[in-house]
């Protein structure tokens, strides 16, 4: 039930901010397509480029209620990566059963964790002509699993996934961009913690603090 709750969360915020992005006073959108060139992608993978301080959002297993973790990003455009500095791996204690995984991830604590981003070939020209520019997250270009040691010998490794799909929506782990700040989701299948595996289907979306679109 928390995964739909954080499922819905993301779909809500995509769908809210989607909208602040449309700011003609008749309140119209085409869904016209536009193919970039080879130097308007190379164009729209730089504006990514910089810092970012974002909120990852979790559910807090012990108040049922939504919490969140400050964490920074740096994005490179050079090599199309998106490192996320200080991922908190101890929050995915609050999607797994055994005690003995918590505890395990607990002590993995905060850890970098970087992924890849690509830009498409067709984007929504209106969107384009905004400023409002979406990147695709892979971790990383030829692995789906993240993995961490800590001081005693216990790890963690965490599987991602580009997309999940439900009845009704298709998720994929994904940043967009507008006026340099950022909002998306990572996508979490499998999250292991000493040999002890849980399937969590996790969405965690994040979101620059105070983020205002207009």
């Amino acid at each position: 039930m928390k995964h739909i709750k954080m499922m819905m969360v993301i779909a809500i915020t995509a769908t809210a901010l989607t909208a602040c992005f449309n700011d003609d006073d008749n309140n119209t959108q085409t869904n016209e397509f536009k193919a970039l060139t080879e130097s308007e992608q190379i164009f729209v993978l730089q504006q990514l480029s910089g810092e970012y301080q974002t909120n990852i959002f979790f559910t807090n297993a012990n108040t049922q209620k939504t919490d969140s973790a400050l964490v920074t990003w740096t994005m490179n455009p050079i090599d199309s990566t998106a490192t996320c500095n200080d991922f908190p791996v101890d929050i995915l204690k609050n999607y797994v059963i055994s005690e003995d995984a918590k505890a395990t991830l607990d002590k993995i604590g905060r850890r970098p964790i970087t992924f890849k981003f690509v830009t498409d070939a067709y984007v929504y020209k209106e969107r384009y002509e905004q400023g409002l520019f979406s990147y695709t997250l892979v971790y990383p270009e030829d692995q789906a699993t993240f993995y961490a040691e800590g001081n005693s010998g216990e790890y963690v490794s965490i599987e991602f996934a580009t997309q999940f799909t439900s009845a009704t929506a298709v998720y994929t782990q994904m940043i967009q961009l507008y006026k340099k700040k950022i909002y998306g989701g990572l996508l979490i299948s499998i999250v292991d913690a000493n040999k002890i595996a849980s399937r969590v289907n996790l969405i965690l979306p994040f979101q620059t603090p105070n983020y205002d679109s207009k």
